[in-house]
């Protein structure tokens, strides 16, 4: 078969596993660096995490240390920049979830600015283009969902009078280095687990359909799928389970590889929308919708397309009973994500405080840029009132 063509971003420096931080500490040489640390609320709450942290990035070397509560926002992301502008600053080290990577990606992109942020996002009003320049930024996950540590984009929220989720994007965006320990992930809570992996698994089929995807991400997308598929419920039940979160912690980052490029489908259409709108997770969007968004895919896809011939792969992968016709596998992938979302305990979009009176706004304003079949108003009402 005939590989078309295809572009393919860069990706970090990669440290993978239990011996990561002192791999990347033998690697890594810290004369001359001055650092700002960013993290979530409740990061090193134990001394442990600490001493861990700090023998690695010397402590002394740490000019200042933000906190994020939260998604990033812009008021937050401007606020953090106005206040290094008198720190001399040459690294950006984030240690979080997707929300404080985003966070640390953005500001290492507007420190060399010292300007806000709000007019380099996408679709913003008088919107500038980023040049790329940017401080250099380490990524350490803490969980396995967003795959930011090999992302190009920071998502951005701004709440009040204009709700929004906007990226800031740029090829040089894609962080220096990715250091990922799945040890890291042990204290998520079962919802979080969850939700992270759902968000993984929904970025790996949605890139694996996309209608950009490429024989490369093609290969990393069924890959992470299958880990996602044997791990996911293990590491929801079993939390110490090193497999189990070492085989989602891969595959997270190579659901930000893959959504880096080949995009993303309507769950991530709706999903940008409803996450500006409601203060609800993100990952718990896309577990809710993933099963009926897929099956309407399915639905209005001709059987000769390249992406139903992508589903009867993905319902074999999902399925446990093997020599049936093609139809019954792409009737049992969608099925088999329902039944998988409902064993996580994945909200419905009515018990995340959604109801119908916003599916009008949602629908008038969700994209489906790679999504492989152009689906109409109605499919999309209809995909939220199943969901």
């Amino acid at each position: 078969m005939e590989i078309n063509d295809f572009r393919f971003s860069t990706t970090p420096q990669l440290y993978f596993g239990k011996e990561s931080l002192k791999l990347f500490n033998k690697d890594f040489n810290f004369k001359s660096k001055k650092y700002i640390l960013i993290t979530g609320v409740n990061s090193f709450d134990t001394i442990e995490k600490r001493i861990s942290f700090f023998s690695t990035f010397p402590y002394e070397q740490m000019q200042d240390h933000f906190r994020i509560h939260g998604e990033p926002t812009v008021e937050i992301i401007d606020n953090i920049i106005n206040s290094c502008s008198e720190i001399d600053v040459n690294l950006v080290v984030a240690i979080g979830g997707g929300s404080v990577i985003d966070a640390g990606k953005a500001i290492s992109a507007m420190l060399p600015y010292k300007d806000s942020i709000a007019p380099y996002l996408e679709g913003a009003p008088g919107f500038t283009l980023h040049t790329g320049i940017k401080i250099p930024f380490i990524a350490l996950p803490t969980t396995a969902g967003t795959g930011a540590e090999a992302t190009k984009n920071a998502v951005i929220s701004n709440y009040g009078t204009e709700n929004y989720k906007r990226s800031l994007r740029h090829d040089k965006f894609i962080p220096d280095i990715a250091i990922i320990q799945p040890e890291a992930t042990y204290s998520n809570s079962k919802f979080v687990t969850a939700t992270s992996g759902m968000d993984a698994l929904t970025q790996l089929i949605e890139s694996y359909t996309s209608n950009a995807a490429n024989i490369y991400t093609d290969t990393l997308a069924l890959d992470g799928i299958k880990k996602i598929q044997q791990s996911l419920k293990l590491a929801y039940i079993e939390p110490d389970n090193y497999g189990a979160r070492a085989n989602m912690a891969y595959a997270a980052y190579l659901s930000g590889i893959c959504l880096a490029n080949a995009g993303l489908g309507v769950v991530h259409g709706f999903a940008g929308i409803i996450g500006g709108m409601f203060a609800i997770p993100h990952g718990a969007i896309c577990g809710c919708l993933l099963a009926e968004s897929n099956r309407m895919n399915i639905k209005m896809l001709q059987k000769n397309h390249c992406a139903y011939n992508k589903y009867i792969k993905l319902g074999k992968i999902f399925s446990d009973h093997h020599h049936h016709a093609d139809d019954y596998y792409v009737e049992v992938f969608a099925n088999e994500i329902n039944t998988l979302s409902q064993e996580l305990s994945i909200p419905k979009l009515s018990e995340l405080g959604i109801n119908t009176n916003s599916y009008e706004e949602i629908i008038k304003k969700t994209g489906l840029k790679n999504n492989p079949v152009i689906l109409s108003k109605e499919n999309l009402y209809e995909i939220l009132s199943r969901s």
